[in-house]
């Protein structure tokens, strides 16, 4: 079984196109400067949040 390709037609590829050569080099930049700002911290991985809770049974606690 084959999955159909769905090809845009040419005006819409056209269209895309201009609109990516209109973004201009101060856009970009103000674009990543605000990205930084909402930067989300990734939560960490299981292994990264347990590691240094492990516990030793063999010290003692006065």
């Amino acid at each position: 079984m084959q999955t159909p390709a769905i090809n845009p037609p040419p005006d819409d590829v056209r269209w895309a196109s201009a609109d990516i050569l209109r973004i201009t080099v101060a856009q970009m930049r103000a674009w990543e400067a605000e990205a930084a700002r909402q930067c989300v911290a990734a939560a960490k991985t299981d292994e990264e949040a347990w590691e240094g809770t492990e516990i030793d049974v063999r010290r003692t606690v006065l």
